[in-house]
């Protein structure tokens, strides 16, 4: 399509066998409400409700599951509403904008606003013009503790509306770029599953791997590694370690620009060496110092440990990863308000461990997972860009579709 097939309107550049029609036209809009919470007859029943606490399950497409469930009584007392299926929800409180498709009937709270589609318009389309224009959602919220958007909005609402037989095909082949993502994070699941399953019989010696035999060692894990108290000669605000609750989530400081270098004594941190967050070790969070982060510094808060020749590194980081293991740890913190896990009580925890050789050949099984999953991941997020530019084009009509 030529320059000249273009033109202005009131929301962007668009087609000119586009139309631009208030949303309130072509799809009806119902509300959302909460029956009393007080009357145990309204809840616990059949009907999924969706509230804010479902947030998260929003922006997938379609809308499988809720955590609440009313009933019919609850939705006859109030003025909730029981909303078909393909009704397309958003959120107009906290987190302004998100969007889902209702997989099966359902209600909503009053925190959401629902659009059953008409004739001239399809609702997976509805989704991705949404999904699309969000940032219209974020700008026009207000509120400064809880973000709210006011119903004057959404009865001024208009949306790009392509002849019904494009506004299905463009929702087809965005569906299909989104089950394709789906079946990737899938995978990652199941990878991370596997891994988990793995990691709970081999690095317990409940099954070993081919070749090896014999009795494992039981050793303190202060005979295993030393705490590393290097101190660094020229504290650097810009080369601090934080350490995030998920496992080896080991990153740079964020500095803001109104952050201030405190009197902290900070200590050196090396490539390899183990680190962890003396309040959330039992949290997940610790790993293995990377290349990219040597040389960078941590307080006390956060310590670092030196292994000695009988360990090898990743062996004792996925030993860690366990979460049988790790959210085991909590029972040794101490402290009377923020708990902590100091090292000097790390050190006394006793664990089995294999011969050296067999460590590392553990390790090899656990990176060689570690190493799919991260091309699995970056596929997901190479798709998800590509998703987006597809969204950009077929959706503000830069590229038409063949119907």
């Amino acid at each position: 399509m030529t320059k000249n097939n273009y033109v202005r309107t009131a929301i962007g550049e668009l087609p000119s066998d586009w139309e631009v029609e208030l949303l309130d036209n072509i799809a009806e809009r119902k509300s959302g409400h909460t029956p009393d919470k007080k009357i145990e007859e309204y809840w616990n029943g059949n009907i999924p409700w969706i509230s804010l606490k479902d947030l998260s399950r929003l922006n997938k497409g379609f809308v499988y599951e809720t955590t609440d469930f009313t009933t019919n009584e609850g939705i006859k007392n109030s003025s909730a509403v029981l909303l078909p299926q393909g009704t397309i929800v958003i959120s107009r409180d906290a987190t302004v904008g998100k969007v889902g498709i209702l997989a099966e009937e359902m209600a909503t709270s009053q925190h959401f606003i629902n659009y059953i589609c008409g004739d001239r318009l399809n609702n997976v389309y509805l989704y991705y013009h949404l999904l699309f224009r969000n940032h219209i959602f974020e700008r026009i919220a207000t509120g400064s503790t809880i973000k709210t958007i006011g119903l004057s909005f959404f009865k001024k609402l208009k949306v790009a509306l392509p002849p019904i037989r494009e506004q299905e095909r463009i929702a087809s082949i965005l569906s299909a770029w989104d089950n394709t993502i789906d079946l990737k994070e899938k995978l990652i699941d199941y990878k991370n599953e596997q891994k988990q399953g793995l990691m709970q019989r081999l690095l317990t010696g409940e099954v070993r791997l081919p070749g090896f035999k014999g009795e494992w060692k039981k050793e303190r894990i202060g005979k295993l590694i030393t705490e590393s108290k290097e101190i660094a000669s020229k504290p650097d605000l810009n080369k601090r370690i934080t350490v995030r609750l998920n496992l080896k989530g080991i990153q740079k400081r964020d500095v803001s620009s109104t952050e201030k270098e405190d009197a902290t004594t900070q200590y050196l941190r090396k490539s390899g060496q183990f680190i962890y967050g003396k309040q959330n070790l039992h949290k997940g969070a610790f790993g293995i110092i990377p290349k990219a982060l040597e040389g960078y510094q941590s307080s006390s808060d956060i310590p670092a440990f030196n292994f000695n020749e009988e360990v090898d590194p990743y062996w004792f980081f996925y030993y860690f990863s366990r979460e049988s293991f790790y959210t085991n740890l909590e029972k040794i913190s101490t402290g009377t308000g923020s708990k902590r896990i100091n090292p000097k009580d790390l050190f006394k925890v006793k664990i089995h461990f294999p011969p050296y050789t067999e460590q590392q050949k553990l390790s090899e099984v656990f990176l060689c997972f570690d190493r799919e999953i991260s091309l699995l991941k970056e596929e997901v997020e190479a798709l998800k860009e590509q998703k987006k530019g597809l969204m950009q084009l077929l959706l503000t009509g830069k590229v038409r579709v063949r119907v």
